[in-house]
């Protein structure tokens, strides 16, 4: 169940394997993302112990270097399931999966997060967990969040048009985002 080999991620990352976790790597920023640990449970915990609630739980921001800082997430189950298998996947396809969509979209000029790191361990028999991480964008706050500030109709206007063309990138690349709603898009101010 655990990816093979390096021909499973896309270009420009790189995999190791530290005891029975499978870690991927940005590989410009493989160097940093060594000392974060994350094959160690007991690291992992940390670092997660402290971190702020974003979405489903707790999810905490790492500088890596002073121009980079990614944020981490468990992957969760949400719905029906959520509250029976939360953290755990059966094998560690989907967040492969998420990777490499996700490459394939950034590579395409669709406006996603990068995906700095991937960490995958085998949790009870064929159930897996996972952690993402995605390069942090300073100042970046949700669209509900910056929709309720603007006090000014003709720039929510301009906003949900940027929005709408954003999302028909994200359409063309082929990314069908299943939960696509107002938090889990991100608005970075670019003056």
């Amino acid at each position: 169940m655990r990816p093979r080999t390096a021909r499973e991620v896309p270009p420009g990352y790189v995999v190791h394997r530290v005891a029975d976790a499978t870690l991927v790597f940005d590989a410009a920023l493989a160097s940093d993302l060594v000392a974060l640990r994350l094959a160690d449970p007991g690291a992992r915990k940390q670092l997660f112990a402290r971190a702020p609630r974003r979405g489903r739980g707790a999810a905490p921001s790492i500088e890596l270097r002073r121009d980079v800082s990614v944020i981490l997430r468990r992957y969760q189950h949400g719905g029906m399931f959520g509250g029976l298998t939360r953290m755990l996947h059966l094998g560690p396809s989907r967040a492969l999966q998420e990777l490499r969509v996700t490459a394939r979209a950034e590579a395409s000029g669709a406006p996603v997060p990068h995906v700095v790191c991937l960490a995958l361990w085998p949790a009870a028999g064929p159930f897996w967990s996972a952690l993402i991480g995605t390069r942090e964008e300073r100042g970046a706050r949700d669209l509900l969040e910056v929709l309720r500030a603007s006090h000014h109709a003709r720039e929510r206007r301009i906003l949900l048009r940027e929005v709408g063309a954003a999302v028909r990138k994200l359409h063309d690349a082929g990314v069908d985002h299943r939960d696509l709603q107002l938090r889990n898009i991100l608005v970075v101010d670019e003056g």
